[in-house]
């Protein structure tokens, strides 16, 4: 059977992409909990996310259109939560005495920054960031996309621009982690490449070549480290070849999660569409929920609680702890984004395109 066929519903078609995001979002969830041998995770994790992103893109909207989505979609979720949680530390701050002129003027260029898409709150939304350079690239691969003619080699001629540009952020790291940015965005220019190639991208997805791309993966693994916020690659080479095999490992098994029709699949095929269908909670949440696992373990030691504020970048995972690390920051952020959609503030929130 076709991956895409007419006769599909979209929802359909797209429920492989669906537990393809779940799957990539317990892999970040897992890496930001610094689980067992994490830095395979931190090798492809992001760049599969932009991959999906791409293979996403539509070349047949409007401009304005396509501006207004990403705008909504992306741009407000991340500066309107950024902003209020950047609010809201700096009453608190304020409230307790320790606001000084000194912090408040760099909170302050922190928030200028983050509605420049630079910027972010590190502290409870770090992750957000993902956000902000997503929305970056999909203005920019619009805007070039629709400076090239329709011609046969346009696809070829976008991912040699965006591979262009992605080298130029490896060799060169600049402020506020903009190298990132550059390099993920080949990663999305590859995402609409292959769904140009969807068909003959569908004919190479089996459990058995994904086993076979794993060993290769793996193998690759232990000749290149990576990472990509502070722009430091043992082998940048070997990392971008590493980030196609592990998305496509992702991307592999969850093609062939749609494609079964073994009844008892379907135990895991509906957890994993939840998650994929719920990204964004855990995107925006997962850093918030840790603080909880700090203050629990604070309390454990007979630390009052409200240390959790002194020691906001730091959480302890060692000794098994990353198994609640993990655990909260999936199933938190979860809960915590239904909260938010319930009742007249989740009308007012979904009004103003904060969920």
């Amino acid at each position: 059977m076709k991956l895409l066929q007419p006769s599909m519903t979209p929802a359909q078609r797209l429920d492989w992409l669906d537990m393809a995001k779940g799957i990539g979002m317990l892999l970040v969830v897992y890496g930001h909990s610094y689980g067992p041998d994490n830095y395979y995770v931190y090798l492809f994790h992001m760049p599969l996310f932009f991959i999906l992103s791409g293979y996403l893109f539509n070349s047949q909207q409007k401009f304005g259109t396509f501006l207004l989505k990403k705008f909504t979609g992306l741009y407000i979720p991340f500066a309107g939560w950024n902003f209020i949680v950047m609010l809201i530390r700096l009453i608190a701050a304020q409230q307790s005495g320790l606001l000084t002129e000194k912090l408040l003027d760099g909170r302050l260029n922190v928030m200028r920054l983050m509605f420049l898409t630079v910027g972010k709150d590190g502290e409870y939304m770090g992750a957000t960031w993902f956000l902000g350079s997503l929305f970056v690239i999909s203005i920019v691969y619009k805007l070039i996309d629709m400076a090239i003619p329709e011609i046969k080699s346009k696809q070829k001629i976008l991912l040699i621009i965006f591979g262009l540009v992605a080298l130029y952020g490896f060799s060169n790291t600049l402020p506020y982690g903009q190298s990132r940015t550059l390099i993920l965005g080949f990663f999305f220019a590859l995402g609409r490449y292959l769904k140009i190639r969807e068909e003959t991208f569908e004919r190479l997805t089996s459990i058995v070549m994904a086993l076979l791309v794993t060993v290769l993966f793996w193998v690759l693994s232990n000749f290149t480290r990576a990472n990509m916020g502070t722009n430091e690659y043992e082998n940048a080479p070997v990392f971008v070849l590493c980030a196609i095999l592990g998305s496509f490992i992702v991307i592999c098994i969850s093609m062939c999660l749609e494609r079964s029709n073994f009844s008892l699949i379907e135990l895991l095929r509906k957890p994993l569409r939840y998650l994929g269908k719920n990204t964004l909670d855990i995107l925006l949440w997962q850093f918030v929920a840790f603080r909880f696992c700090v203050a629990f373990q604070l309390n454990l030691q007979g630390i009052p609680i409200t240390e959790v504020f002194a020691q906001e970048s730091r959480y302890y995972t060692q000794d098994g702890w990353w198994i609640f690390y993990f655990a909260a920051g999936m199933i938190l952020p979860l809960i915590w984004g239904w909260f938010l959609r319930k009742g007249p503030w989740g009308w007012l929130l979904k009004k103003l395109r904060l969920v």
